[in-house]
């Protein structure tokens, strides 16, 4: 309801359907409204702390799906690709 509630929920809403870059958003975005935001961890000192985060909204005809992916996959987030094909197979069977 938030993205619906004011003109600067509206706003947010608006730049959460369109992200610069989101899997969720890739993944489901020709099927489904979405809304999300990733974002990445950086550590210069320790590598082991770089990490990926993509959390967000899946709009579907059925019911309405919070998605959070946390993961230890660096920058290039294609590795979580077929966690995310996993995931909208469970949608869909729902």
């Amino acid at each position: 309801n938030y993205f619906e509630e004011d003109e600067f929920g509206d706003s947010i809403g608006a730049i959460m359907e369109n992200p610069a870059y989101s899997l969720i958003h890739s993944e489901f975005k020709d099927i489904y409204t979405t809304r999300s935001k990733a974002g990445w961890e950086f550590s210069d000192i320790n590598s082991k702390h770089n990490g990926t985060a993509d959390a967000g909204i899946v709009y579907t005809d059925h019911g309405d799906y919070l998605i959070v992916i946390m993961s230890t996959v660096p920058r290039d987030i294609e590795p979580l690709r077929p966690l995310l094909k996993a995931l909208e197979n469970s949608i869909n069977e729902m």
